[in-house]
C-alpha cells in the first residue's frame, strides 16, 4: 500500500516535439493499492505518435539525471518556441524540459518549486529489446541504466544492460525473485546463467540456457520474447513504490498466452506503482483494472498532427454497468476491451443479433460496407449513449449509430448529446423476425434466419446503409439520418 507521503506524478504534456505541434496532456493513474489502479494505457493506429509520448518520459528521466538534445527532425517547425515537455505532480510541482530557443537541439531543466523530490526514479522500456550474444562485462547495476551513457534515440544499442544481468546474475536473493517473476510469465521456471566463452576475439560472456527437456543453448539462439522479458521483468522486478515505469509496446514477440500472464503482474506492481503502458494488444488491457483506476487514453492524427484524447473518470464508470458483468462479456469486444484499438470509423449498435446480422444486411443490400461494428453490441439500446460518450472522450471521430426504429427516444438523446454522430434508425422494430414468446411476435428487418431483407424493406435498408457507409467514409452526418418506421408492430 502506498503511504501517505507519497506524492504521485499527476500529468505530462508535450508540445512541439514530432507531430504534437499544440500542447498535449495526459493523466496518469494514481495508485491505491488495488492491482490495476496505478496503470496508465495509451493506444491509437500506427504512426499516430504513442512512441513520442513514451519518448517524452525517456527525454524527462534523462535530463533528470544528465541531459537531452533534440534534433531538428524531432522539432515541430510550426511550434514556434522548440519543444517543451512538463511532468506535473500531484502536489502542484513541475518539472520542464524545454528547447533553449527554436533554432537549436539544446534544452534546459527546471523545477517550478523550490521544494521538489531530489530522487525522482523514472524507468522506460523501449520497444526495440536486444543486445548482442557475446557480451562484455560493463554496465552498472542501477534500474535507470538506460539513460546513462546512450544516445537519445529509439534504436540505441543496450549495451549497458548487461551490467543489471551480471548484478541481478551474481546475487542469490535477487535472482530467486527474479526468476519466479520470470516463471510467473512463461507458466514455467526458465533455468539461465552467465557464462565466459573464449574465441577468435578473445574473452566474452553470453547467456547459456536450459530447456525444460535438459537441452541447452546459448544466447544466440535465444528468442526474442525471452529478451524482451528479460528487459521488462529487469524494470519490474526490484522496483521500489513510488516508481514510474514506462513501457512501449511490451506485447512485441510474446505468444497471447504470455502477454496475458504479463498483464496480471502489471496488475499487481502497479498497486503501489505508476506504470504507463503503450500497447497495440487488447490482452494487455482488463477492464477490471479500468474499474479499479486505470487510465485509458488514445492518440490519433488530425490531418499531419498528432493529439491525445481521454477518457473522463465519470465516463468510465458508467461502462461497468453497461457491459452486465457475465451477461454480457463481450460489450466492448473480445475480453471486453478490443474496441478500444479499433481504428476511426466505427458503427454501434444495441446486442449482439446486431453485431452479427448488420453486416448481413450490407451485404443483402448491395452496399459496400465501411467501418467496423463496435464489440458484440452495446448490451441494450440504453447503453449506446454510454458507449458512444466513451468512444468520443477516446477522440473517435466517425462514430455511427444504427438503432431499431422503436427506440425513438434514445436516438434522439444520442442526436441531443453528439451533433458530429450519425444515428440511424432500421425501417424495422428489430434486426430479424422473432416468433412470439409471449402475447405478440416481433417483425424484424431480416427474415428470422437472418439469410434475406424482407421485400417491404430493402429499397428503404439500402438507401439507409448507404448513407452509413458515406458517413463513416466522409465523417458528414446526413441531413436526413433515418427513414420513417413503417409499423412498430
Amino acid at each position: 500500500m502506498a503511504t501517505e507521503q507519497q506524492v504521485w506524478l499527476e500529468s505530462i504534456s508535450v508540445e512541439g516535439f514530432r507531430g504534437f505541434r499544440e500542447p498535449a496532456l495526459l493523466k496518469l493513474a494514481q495508485p491505491n493499492g488495488e492491482d490495476g489502479s496505478g496503470l496508465t494505457f495509451v493506444v491509437g493506429a500506427n504512426n499516430t505518435g504513442k512512441s513520442t509520448v513514451w519518448e517524452s518520459f525517456d527525454a524527462i528521466a534523462r535530463k533528470l539525471k544528465s541531459d537531452v538534445s533534440f534534433s531538428e527532425g524531432r522539432r515541430n517547425r510550426a511550434t514556434s518556441g522548440g519543444i517543451r515537455i512538463e511532468l506535473s505532480r500531484a502536489d502542484g510541482s513541475r518539472y520542464c524540459v524545454q528547447s533553449r530557443h527554436a533554432e537549436t537541439s539544446e534544452t534546459k531543466g527546471s523545477w517550478s518549486t523550490e521544494e521538489h523530490p531530489t530522487a525522482l526514479e523514472i524507468i522506460t522500456v523501449p520497444s526495440r529489446r536486444q543486445f548482442q550474444a557475446s557480451f562484455g562485462r560493463g554496465g552498472g547495476a542501477q534500474r535507470d541504466w538506460m539513460h546513462d551513457g546512450s544516445d537519445f534515440t529509439r534504436f540505441r544499442q543496450h549495451d549497458q544492460f548487461t551490467g543489471r544481468l551480471f548484478d541481478l546474475h551474481n546475487n542469490e536473493q535477487k535472482k530467486a525473485k527474479f526468476d519466479e517473476l520470470m516463471a510467473e510469465v512463461l507458466g514455467h521456471r526458465l533455468e539461465w546463467a552467465i557464462e565466459l566463452g573464449e574465441g577468435q576475439q578473445g574473452q566474452s560472456y553470453y547467456l547459456k540456457v536450459t530447456t525444460g527437456e535438459g537441452v541447452q543453448h546459448t544466447s544466440e539462439g535465444l528468442g526474442d520474447g525471452i529478451i524482451s522479458l528479460l528487459y521488462i521483468l529487469n524494470a519490474l522486478y526490484d522496483s521500489e513504490s513510488g516508481t514510474l515505469l514506462v513501457f512501449d509496446e511490451p506485447e512485441l514477440s510474446l505468444h497471447p498466452q504470455l502477454v496475458r500472464r504479463l498483464r496480471e503482474v502489471f496488475a499487481r506492481f502497479a498497486a503501489t506503482r505508476q506504470i504507463v503502458v503503450f500497447t497495440h494488444s487488447p490482452q494487455l488491457v482488463s477492464w477490471a483494472d479500468i474499474q479499479s483506476g486505470a487510465a485509458i487514453a488514445r492518440v490519433f492524427k488530425d490531418g499531419t498532427d498528432s493529439k491525445l484524447a481521454q477518457a473522463t473518470r465519470t465516463t468510465i464508470d458508467q461502462i461497468p454497468a453497461s457491459r452486465g458483468g457475465w451477461r454480457n462479456p463481450h460489450t466492448l469486444g473480445v475480453d471486453a476491451n478490443e474496441a478500444l484499438f479499433l481504428d476511426d470509423g466505427i458503427i454501434v449498435v444495441e446486442g449482439q443479433e446486431d453485431a452479427a446480422l448488420l453486416p448481413s444486411a450490407f451485404e443483402l443490400s448491395g452496399v459496400q460496407p465501411a467501418g467496423t461494428v463496435f464489440g458484440w453490441g452495446s448490451g441494450g439500446s440504453g447503453n449506446v449513449l454510454k458507449i458512444t460518450n466513451l468512444l468520443k472522450e477516446l477522440g473517435f471521430r466517425r462514430v455511427a449509430v444504427v438503432l431499431d426504429n422503436n427506440v425513438p427516444d434514445i436516438a434522439n438523446k444520442i442526436r441531443d448529446a453528439h451533433y458530429d454522430v450519425f444515428v440511424a434508425e432500421i425501417p424495422a422494430p428489430d434486426i430479424r423476425d422473432k416468433p412470439a414468446f409471449s402475447s405478440r411476435s416481433v417483425k424484424g428487418l431480416l427474415t428470422e434466419d437472418g439469410k434475406a431483407i424482407k421485400d417491404e424493406f430493402k429499397a428503404d435498408t439500402r438507401t439507409l446503409l448507404g448513407k452509413v457507409a458515406g458517413y463513416i467514409l466522409t465523417g458528414e452526418v446526413p441531413i436526413r439520418d433515418s427513414i420513417a418506421p413503417e409499423s412498430q408492430e
